[in-house]
């Protein structure tokens, strides 16, 4: 397991030096303009990319006709997967609650409770993305599987555009909080672990 996430990071590593330097200029960006929450959404958005890309690197070099002929089964590869990608989101989360901090310490006149709200909310954002996407990739290749998913996130703003067109109003400030507030992180975490066994389950039936 431990040599399967080090391959990944050693994979990554020319991208995570790109990455670092975008992430500097938004954290810049972010403590000038006085919005913190503008650097989470970035840097969370750059976790939940780092293990769909790492598809393409494996597809590229055949790794996973290479790997399956090594004494790891199938389920370690998934979980190996799956386990950078939560630590990828808790290295953001971690960054992002750090910026916070020091905001508050360097801007204390800038409103923090919506802040550390818009965290939890973006964070649970992006475990849902990572649920979908991986599921997608193992079933139908990192190309497809980004075509599909782009798709399904235009969903939702589909569906505003639709209540607004029909006339329907959209839900409460209220009912917007509750769901985003109470309801978005445990639909994030059971679809996650949903979202793990259904990657077991396309990749042990995967030929190569």
């Amino acid at each position: 397991m431990k040599a399967l996430l080090l391959k990944d990071l050693y994979h990554l590593k020319s991208y995570l030096r790109v990455l670092a330097v975008m992430a500097v200029f938004y954290l810049i960006f972010g403590l000038t303009s006085r919005n913190s929450t503008m650097f989470s959404s970035i840097i969370m958005m750059f976790a939940v990319m780092l293990p769909v890309s790492l598809f393409s690197y494996d597809d590229y070099a055949k790794w996973d006709a290479y790997c399956l002929s090594l004494p790891v089964s199938r389920r370690q590869v998934v979980t190996a997967r799956y386990l950078l990608a939560l630590l990828a989101l808790a290295v953001c989360g971690l960054l992002s609650a750090a910026v916070m901090v020091v905001q508050q310490r360097l801007q204390p006149d800038v409103e923090s409770e919506g802040g550390w709200y818009a965290l939890g909310m973006i964070a649970s954002v992006a475990v849902l993305y990572l649920a979908v996407a991986l599921p997608l990739c193992y079933k139908l290749g990192v190309e497809k599987g980004r075509f599909l998913l782009m798709a399904l996130i235009a969903v939702p703003f589909v569906g505003f555009l639709l209540l607004s067109q029909l006339g329907i109003d959209p839900p409460s400030e209220e009912q917007m909080l509750f769901w985003m507030g109470a309801v978005l992180p445990v639909m994030a975490v059971a679809l996650l672990i949903f979202s793990y066994l259904l990657s077991v389950y396309f990749y042990q039936r995967k030929e190569f």
